[in-house]
């Protein structure tokens, strides 16, 4: 069978990986097709066995006006500013069609929830091959959530995968996905492989002999770290004997990083920047912290586990669904 993935996502975390854990356990079987969006070639050269296109940016002009129309939209719900927005869109959509086309797959797989493949789902209208989304954020007022995309969505996807239970009830509320339409398959996780790490992060880590906290995960306000920042600094006399480990990159990172300077505590609080395959280096903290304010699922927790490394959640949605309190 030829199946079509579609990886369209600025935030290169956990979709990416889930995508490429599945291509690699189905392709012995099935031929695997992936258009990735927003990805450079050096991000995606493990996936290069994989036929593969690379949607470019291009018609961005356009693509900013129907981003604003549809902003607009949002506060006066109106059918022809939705088909204004459309209509600026129709460049891009006719290439992501033409992509399609050309590929011929019997099934499409969108690896990221409906707002985020907006572009692709409407380029796939019409074309006949079983649909499939994957749910992996928790449902937000999205400028995509007009009465039109909905019914595209409706008519045009078969099937839901959403990465926990959180997440299903979270579409089939706002957005009225039946619930019959959606599977809950949790998120796998790839092997840990202790042996294959940098001497160089290693050292950073280990070179101390306080107790080690590792957070790991993308930099933005969604994941927590201000949180755990300020619960430490907040409580220093209490934790004086533990370091913060921070390993990720994102939006916030610079942000963070010059709150913990200002509050002189440049020791105990380290970023580590972005960190190829850093779960393997999971086995070096004495714990995990997953500080998320909200969470679909939290794939670090599973490694964490897999790494034999206890690990402390926030109450954020799926978190609740793989720890036992």
């Amino acid at each position: 069978m030829k199946i079509l993935f579609v990886e369209n996502s600025f935030q290169k975390g956990g979709s990416f990986q889930s995508l490429k854990l599945i291509a690699d356990l189905i392709s012995e079987d099935h031929d695997v097709h992936i258009i990735y969006s927003y990805y450079r070639n050096e991000e995606i050269k493990s996936s290069l066995e994989y036929p593969h296109t690379i949607a470019e940016k291009n018609s961005l002009i356009n693509h900013f006006i129907s981003i604003l129309l549809y902003k607009l939209n949002r506060y006066f719900d109106s059918p022809f500013i939705e088909r204004l927005g459309s209509l600026f869109e129709k460049n891009i959509i006719k290439k992501h069609a033409a992509d399609i086309r050309r590929i011929n797959p019997e099934v499409i797989v969108f690896n990221n929830t409906p707002y985020v493949d907006h572009l692709h789902i409407k380029s796939s209208v019409g074309y006949p091959a079983r649909k499939i989304c994957h749910l992996r954020l928790l449902n937000k007022k999205s400028i995509f959530n007009q009465v039109g995309f909905r019914k595209t969505v409706e008519n045009e996807i078969d099937a839901f995968i959403s990465n926990s239970g959180t997440v299903k009830e979270s579409w089939a509320g706002d957005w009225g996905i039946g619930r019959e339409k959606i599977q809950v398959i949790h998120n796998a996780v790839n092997p840990i492989h202790t042996d294959q790490i940098n001497e160089h992060h290693v050292n950073k880590i280990t070179d101390n002999n306080k107790f080690k906290i590792g957070c790991i995960g993308r930099i933005n306000t969604g994941k927590g770290q201000k949180f755990l920042i300020d619960t430490l600094l907040g409580n220093s006399e209490e934790l004086k004997e533990c370091c913060l480990f921070i390993i990720g990159d994102g939006p916030r990172k610079e942000k963070l990083m010059s709150h913990v300077r200002s509050a002189g505590n440049n020791h105990d609080i380290q970023f580590l920047g972005n960190i190829p395959n850093a779960r393997n280096y999971m086995h070096l903290f004495d714990i995990i912290v997953f500080p998320s304010i909200n969470e679909a699922f939290g794939n670090v927790i599973l490694e964490s586990m897999q790494a034999g490394v206890p690990v402390i959640s926030t109450d954020s949605g799926g978190p609740l669904e793989i720890i036992t309190h």
